[in-house]
């Protein structure tokens, strides 16, 4: 259902940004933080769609609250889908000349907007790129790029961003509208899917990228969200991702690919860590891992599994790949 009051915005849908921001069973707090920052901004000329994916908490009643109150919101309440399906319900809804995804924990600088139009516009680009900084329990990570532009088809550029702004999600970026066309969210998918759009993106045109060197966008995984839980739906999920990378990238140079494989197994580290999780059936452990660790990508995940987040047992146990060896030790 949607809020249709507000489907009609004064503004050129052209200069308009369509920020669209997905909801599940939100912390009250921290949801009315997101939907002010977007609200509050500078540059006024801002559609919110906030798509509730079905919650069962008071999540729907504040959504609903915001767009009685201000215009510029609407309000989408579906079924429970998963994200990808509501950002995909988000993006048939954008009417804006660009597009902006924020999660609904994290949160916006008053300007970030603002100054993500200006760059689009002094540039002629297709694809802004927020500083952010990661807010954790322990302390916080500033992650900005260096105010390059670059084209999406030369893979080593991207590449230089990738290690200075992670290009791992969806969000912090606005994205011209017309260039998203065709794109959408794999909604098979429940890990990683966020980054394959962002690469799906950069390869379905020459996409012309300006990203910022200051912080406008807060990523908070105080509130969640960071650790990976156990599915073995996982194991297709981290298979796809790494086939999509390693696509984009196929043919850069030696450094570039370096760069490439070790992500890969650092992705493939991360996936059989989740094994420990409780609940996890050892049957289910070593046919997890065997999936894996003995696809079509191991000559790929052993490139760089010495550089990689392993620990001396897990890279001895990649390299061995013995099932024996993973039910005893791991």
């Amino acid at each position: 259902m949607v809020n249709m009051k507000n489907m009609n915005l004064g503004s050129s849908s052209a200069d308009r940004v369509s920020v669209i921001v997905p909801v599940y069973n939100c912390e009250e707090p921290l949801l009315r933080r997101c939907l002010d920052s977007v609200l509050n901004q500078v540059y006024r000329s801002v559609e919110l769609i906030v798509v509730d994916d079905g919650s069962t908490n008071g999540t729907s009643l504040v959504v609903d609250e915001y767009a009685d109150r201000d215009e510029r919101v609407i309000a989408m309440h579906q079924e429970n889908g998963g994200v990808s399906s509501a950002r995909n319900r988000g993006l048939s809804l954008a009417s804006g000349g660009w597009t902006l995804f924020v999660d609904a924990d994290d949160w916006l600088e008053k300007d970030a907007i603002l100054d993500g139009v200006n760059s689009l516009s002094q540039h002629n680009a297709d694809l802004y790129i927020m500083g952010h900084r990661e807010d954790k329990t322990n302390g916080a990570i500033r992650r900005c790029a260096e105010g390059a532009i670059v084209s999406s088809s030369d893979r080593n550029a991207i590449a230089r961003l990738d290690r200075q702004l992670r290009l791992f999600s969806c969000w912090g970026k606005i994205y011209r509208t017309a260039g998203l066309r065709g794109c959408q969210f794999d909604t098979s998918m429940s890990w990683g899917e966020d980054t394959a759009f962002v690469y799906n993106v950069l390869e379905h045109s020459d996409v012309s990228v300006v990203a910022s060197e200051e912080v406008s966008y807060h990523y908070d995984t105080s509130a969640g969200g960071a650790s990976t839980s156990f599915s073995m739906n996982h194991a297709d999920d981290l298979l796809s991702l790494d086939n999509t990378i390693l696509n984009y990238y196929k043919g850069s140079d030696s450094c570039v690919m370096k760069q490439v494989y070790k992500q890969m197994a650092n992705h493939l580290v991360l996936m059989i860590r989740t094994v420990k999780c409780d609940g996890v059936s050892d049957a289910d452990k070593i046919s997890f891992i065997d999936k894996i660790v003995n696809s079509p990508l191991r000559k790929y995940y052993l490139k760089e599994i010495r550089e990689s987040w392993a620990s001396r047992l897990e890279k001895m146990l990649i390299i061995a790949n013995s099932s024996l060896l993973w039910r005893a030790l791991y």
